[in-house]
């Protein structure tokens, strides 16, 4: 009984030490993200030689081998997005897993509209074989100011029908279907009873909150300072107030980078240095949280905010005009120092 024991737990260590050494070696080789299509009912040679040349992964006997015993079957196009440096365990659970009907999709805050478009194609490309989205005008199509008339706005407020968050999209949707989708999403679902109330007590359209929220999203990182900084300038709306706001130079100018006192003097309608209320239409898409702090958010006394002379992207607000000089000057400082 005790050669049993010691030859099971060798073999135990031995399985152990084999599939560590397996994990280790039998790692795709590509530097990038490789696109994999798999097309249905593949042949054992076609599918060694694809593994072989796609990903670098040569295995004994063979990819196929490895597949039947893992009960991995290839009766449908398969089409995967192959990480670098992905081990051959996950990448068979990779292809057990796949589903040919959708993939998830990031739309993050900050960015533009157009960076929107070119985000969902890229994914559509890489996660799909939808002829739709393989079209080298897609682009220009989402750019055309006509195709948001359906949707009640034009290109400039375009960002209303977006609302950053994860979606899983269906790989048969077309540009077109992609765009009713946003508007279910945003117009019809996130602007809600609660908001649009809010919306309405502002005497706001959802395009300005938008707008306005866009504003929000750019000033700062610092999530908790959004309902601050939203408060300041509902308060210089309501006054008659100049926005005064550094994001629309920037959106005007056309650049990023630390806004001069020329900038300043750009014409353009987002120059809310020379135009009193809101610009257009929104710089970015906005964060959620930015929304609901124009919407929701506490009402402060301050006027003003300057970047805090520390490097933390935090701000220093001020009710006064003075006060808010002094916190200037010592920015100012600060950032002649640095330099």
């Amino acid at each position: 009984m005790k050669r049993k024991s010691v030859f099971a737990i060798i073999s135990i260590l031995l399985i152990g030490v084999i599939v560590f050494i397996l994990n280790q070696t039998w790692k795709s080789q590509n530097k990038q993200n490789v696109r994999l299509v798999i097309p249905a009912n593949i042949s054992k040679d076609s599918i060694n030689l694809l593994i072989i040349n796609k990903l670098g992964i040569e295995l004994y006997p063979d990819f196929q081998w490895w597949a039947n015993i893992n009960n991995l079957k290839f009766n449908k196009k398969t089409v995967l997005v192959v990480k670098p440096g992905t081990n051959f365990w996950n990448l068979i659970s990779l292809m057990k897993n796949y589903r040919s009907t959708s993939f998830d999709w990031v739309l993050r805050s900050s960015g533009t509209v157009q960076d929107a478009f070119v985000s969902v194609i890229y994914e559509y490309q890489m996660n799909t074989d939808n002829m739709a989205w393989k079209d080298k005008s897609t682009l220009t199509w989402f750019l055309n100011d006509t195709v948001y008339k359906k949707y009640n706005t034009n290109l400039a407020n375009a960002a209303v029908l977006f609302i950053a968050n994860t979606y899983n999209l269906s790989s048969k949707e077309t540009p077109k279907m992609f765009l009713d989708r946003m508007y279910k999403e945003s117009v019809m679902k996130f602007w809600n009873y609660e908001r649009r109330k809010a919306i309405h007590d502002l005497n706001l359209t959802i395009d300005q909150a938008v707008t306005l929220a866009s504003i929000v999203t750019k000033e700062s990182n610092a999530i908790k300072e959004f309902g601050k900084i939203a408060s300041v300038y509902k308060k210089r709306l309501k006054l008659g107030m100049l926005l005064q706001a550094d994001p629309t130079v920037v959106y005007a100018r056309g650049r990023a980078g630390r806004v001069l006192l020329s900038d300043t003097k750009i014409n353009s309608p987002y120059n809310t240095y020379l135009n009193k209320g809101l610009p257009p239409g929104p710089l970015c898409i906005p964060d959620p949280i930015a929304i609901d702090s124009v919407l929701f958010g506490a009402s402060y006394n301050y006027l003003y905010f300057c970047a805090k002379p520390d490097n933390s992207g935090t701000h220093n607000f001020a009710v006064s005009l003075s006060e808010h000089e002094k916190n200037a000057s010592a920015y100012h400082r600060w950032l002649s120092n640095r330099n």
